[in-house]
């Protein structure tokens, strides 16, 4: 069970991929290898890993977690 605060990461994601769901975006979600059975909307992609400067390349928009790579 995690600690008291912290959501189960395969909750996280779900809740992320359905707010992706609702708009006219096209998505790719990496979730680090955790597995999210059953989930497969039309314009959200899921990947194990991406590499973020090749993705940074051609996306309008990144939504992250504040990591090195993603502020460098």
């Amino acid at each position: 069970m995690p600690p008291p605060g912290i959501t189960d990461p395969a909750t996280q994601l779900r809740t992320i991929i359905a707010a992706f769901s609702r708009l006219d975006v096209t998505a790719i979600v990496a979730t680090a290898g955790i597995r999210l059975d059953g989930i497969d909307p039309p314009n959200v992609h899921l990947t194990d890993r991406l590499p973020q400067p090749l993705l940074l390349e051609c996306a309008d928009l990144l939504v992250t977690h504040g990591g090195y790579n993603s502020v460098s």
